[in-house]
């Protein structure tokens, strides 16, 4: 095939064009995203609804707590996701109990 038959795309001139010549807005970079949603808020709701303990390294590069706050809520996360495994700890041996006590 020839390259500059009509049919194909330029990708070249698809490069070159600006966001604003496309209608589509520039995208945002992922440091710009994350400082979109870097509340104190939002990392509360991701660490204790979302991630537990393995959020805690997002919320170390947030700038939405102070150190003293991120080592408070490191240990309420810690201790949290411990909960979390304690419980379902609970539940499972509860239902092997009775799965064992059923045969």
């Amino acid at each position: 095939m020839n390259p500059s038959t009509p049919s194909e795309p330029n990708h070249a001139a698809a490069a070159t064009e600006s966001p604003s010549s496309s209608g589509k807005p520039p995208r945002k970079s992922l440091v710009e995203k994350f400082k979109q949603w870097d509340t104190w808020w939002s990392i509360l709701l991701l660490l204790f609804c979302v991630t537990a303990a393995c959020g805690l390294p997002i919320l170390w590069v947030s700038k939405a707590y102070r150190p003293t706050g991120k080592v408070a809520l490191s240990i309420l996360v810690t201790l949290y996701t411990l909960a979390i495994f304690w419980l379902f700890w609970v539940v499972m041996v509860w239902c092997y109990q009775r799965i064992v006590e059923s045969f």
